[in-house]
């Protein structure tokens, strides 16, 4: 994988402004660009940590997918932007927050706690899947982890 790939997916997805989904590991594959993700963290812990902390949180039982919004494509050999990822899940938020405590997301609101839902993008209501987003299985919604 590396950054074409991603950028061919974003592409595919109707580009950037339809603010798509992808699978982390899509993402995070040849990444090296600790701007690409969570540069608000200091120290950054490195986008090496940062994948495998998800890739972890994707191997769960209780979770069907790990996906990385694309925020913003950025001029070579810059990574794409992201500062959110979806959990398809059946746990509660809290859980999935504490599960990705080691690499800092922004504090849960009680908003995310209450309201399983897809963000509100380029339009797009909090129901209405974004571009690549796969199908939540019965029982499972998409928890939100942010980082600004």
């Amino acid at each position: 994988m590396s950054r074409e790939h991603l950028l061919a997916r974003i592409s595919a997805l109707g580009g950037e402004n339809t603010y798509p989904v992808v699978p982390a590991d899509l993402f995070f594959a040849g990444n090296d660009d600790d701007a690409s993700f969570a540069p608000n963290l200091d120290p950054h812990p490195g986008i090496g940590t940062i994948a495998a902390v998800l890739r972890a949180i994707e191997d769960r039982p209780d979770v069907s997918a790990v996906l990385v919004q694309i925020d913003e494509v950025l001029d070579a050999p810059d990574w794409p932007y992201a500062s959110s990822v979806y959990v398809v899940t059946s746990a509660d938020a809290a859980d999935v927050h504490a599960w990705a405590e080691s690499i800092e997301p922004d504090e849960l609101s009680p908003q995310v706690q209450e309201n399983y839902s897809w963000g509100e993008y380029a339009g797009r209501d909090r129901n209405t899947p974004p571009p690549g987003a796969p199908v939540v299985p019965s029982g499972y919604r998409p928890v939100v982890l942010f980082w600004d």
